[in-house]
């Protein structure tokens, strides 16, 4: 089957266009996107044309993820001639671009490209590992946001929007970070932040892009709630966004679990 039929894609419009929200932590969530990764790319496109709820969102991710295949990966214990060892074993392997002071080598998209291709990148990962290698996001620096230069990593973004929510009077009771496949080119990081809300709890994914913009992705229609560093105007649209919505009671439980 290369194309879903139109009844297949009205039963999916059927069963999600109704709902106001989806529990990224709930079995039902964790089971669709297993069902999108297996998906190929025309049935993708199929998806994210249909203007369905979350589905429509959730399947535009997943195709820019695809072309996001740049690997980071950190020995924090390292001194410059043990990473300059290391790039010269690698480099048998496989070409990447060591960084003497975060201790971090990157290889590129293209690279794991080929390297995936030949089915080698599971035994790039367990030598790396065997180095003492820790893949992980690329940090984001501040300089791009607002000119202070501060580096900000993915756990400062972290604690950083949980300080907002608890300024704007929102109780965090969890936080998941959001796998970087799913971000697309777009975004830098992102997480999901499951708070208290009017006689329910809900969850919040919230991103980042490039410029430092901070996105609220309660629907598929995103909108910007500020910038990461400028507190007040993230504060305030954070408690506009809590009387709006979160101080509402709706009894939509039964729809998302």
């Amino acid at each position: 089957m290369n194309k879903f039929t139109k009844q297949q894609i009205d039963i999916l419009r059927k069963s999600y266009g109704s709902l106001s929200r989806m529990n990224p932590t709930s079995p039902t969530y964790k089971k669709f996107i297993k069902f999108l990764e297996k998906l190929p790319k025309d049935q993708l496109k199929q998806l994210a044309a249909a203007n369905i709820k979350f589905i429509s969102m959730l399947a535009k991710h997943r195709i820019k993820g695809e072309s996001v295949n740049e690997a980071v990966y950190q020995f924090k214990s390292y001194t410059n001639t043990q990473m300059d060892e290391l790039d010269a074993m690698l480099s048998r392997f496989a070409k990447g671009k060591p960084d003497f002071n975060k201790m971090t080598y990157t290889i590129d998209k293209d690279v794991i490209g080929k390297i995936s291709s030949k089915g080698l990148l599971s035994k790039l990962e367990k030598l790396i590992k065997s180095k003492g290698g820790k893949k992980i996001k690329e940090s984001v620096k501040e300089a791009t946001f607002d000119s202070t230069g501060v580096d900000w990593s993915g756990e400062m973004m972290w604690k950083w929007v949980s300080k907002a929510l608890k300024s704007a009077g929102i109780k965090e009771l969890k936080y998941s970070p959001m796998k970087s496949g799913w971000l697309g080119g777009k975004f830098v990081w992102g997480g999901f932040y499951k708070v208290q809300a009017n006689k329910r709890t809900d969850v919040l994914p919230i991103t980042v892009d490039k410029k430092g913009k901070l996105w609220l992705n309660v629907s598929p229609k995103k909108y910007i709630i500020g910038k990461i560093g400028q507190l007040p105007q993230v504060v305030y649209n954070l408690k506009d966004f809590k009387k709006s919505d979160l101080d509402v009671y709706e009894s939509v439980q039964g729809k998302i679990k």
